[in-house]
């Protein structure tokens, strides 16, 4: 038994996604080209340091560098938010304490999003935005009942231990994910 492809949509009102346009006006987004990037804290799992979550982020900012940035987390999940931030050498827009729905029209206005697998990027496909989804290597045989679902994306598995060339094979994998999702936007 095979299951229909249908495709998981999430509908937002007009006055939800210019709501979130206004506020991504409001912190300075010129309504060019933006690149999310969610941060719930399985991003550390495995003994991965908030720096290396700094880098990634960094290095998927320097592949497609005329877009902004859009870091947004979960409640309860501002500490590892606090945490990166100083530590990143690109700048981009930190919008958090969403509503549900707020949150998912700044989404919208999104041309790709990078996550771990979580509840976000299943929110990402249903707006019909690309996903990089973040696995742990662990998972890469049962990772398809969890990918998105038909919608552009790219899966990257982490080692699950981190380790300085980990952090470098996996860094290049997000950036060669982000360069063939993007392409498909042109």
């Amino acid at each position: 038994h095979t299951e229909p492809d249908v495709p998981t949509r999430l509908y937002l009102t007009p006055n939800e996604l210019a709501g979130a346009r206004h506020l991504l006006q409001e912190r300075g987004f010129d309504g060019g080209n933006l690149l999310a990037v969610h941060l719930p804290r399985k991003w550390t799992d495995g003994n991965w340091p908030a720096a290396h979550v700094a880098r990634v982020i960094d290095r998927l900012a320097a592949t497609w560098p005329e877009a902004t940035l859009l870091l947004t987390c979960g409640p309860d999940e501002e500490p590892l938010l606090n945490e990166v931030q100083p530590l990143l050498q690109c700048r981009g827009l930190v919008i958090t304490g969403q509503s549900f729905r707020s949150w998912a029209a700044l989404l919208k206005h999104s041309n790709l999003l990078l996550c771990r697998d979580c509840g976000p990027v299943h929110v990402a496909a249903a707006l019909d935005v690309p996903v990089i989804s973040v696995f742990e290597e662990s998972k890469r045989r049962e990772h398809t009942r969890w990918e998105p679902w038909l919608v552009p994306h790219c899966n990257v598995f982490r080692p699950d231990i981190f380790s300085p060339s980990a952090e470098d094979t996996f860094s290049a994998d997000i950036a060669i994910a982000a360069k063939q999702l993007l392409s498909l936007k042109k």
